[in-house]
């Protein structure tokens, strides 16, 4: 099982924001977290770790908060050393607009 959570508190400034097309950042508040668990060996050519991540922030310059929600799974091919990832995330952005994305990333560890 893994866990992690953290909290920032960001001050660039009285009502900063920056958005781009995948994220809004500002000066507030935001909380993280995200929580996986390693499956049992099932096959020799790997091992799967589903995961769970939830994001709110809450900014100065927006009336309304902000999350995210991601759903995925880490496969690990050599232990540690190589992994392909998948995430689909929901975004919600303060004025209510919302989008989605579906990540795939590969990590090798030379």
């Amino acid at each position: 099982l893994t866990v992690y959570g953290v909290f920032y508190n960001f001050d660039f400034g009285p009502n900063y924001r920056l958005v781009n097309s995948s994220d809004v950042i500002g000066t507030g508040t935001v909380v993280y977290g995200q929580a996986g668990y390693l499956l049992p060996e099932f096959t020799k050519a790997g091992r799967l770790q589903p995961y769970l991540a939830y994001s709110s922030r809450s900014f100065e310059a927006y009336t309304d908060n902000a999350s995210t929600l991601g759903i995925g799974a880490n496969w690990y091919l050599s232990g540690h050393n190589a992994k392909i990832s998948a995430e689909f995330t929901q975004m919600n952005h303060p004025g209510g607009t919302d989008n989605s994305k579906f990540t795939i990333q590969a990590m090798i560890f030379l």
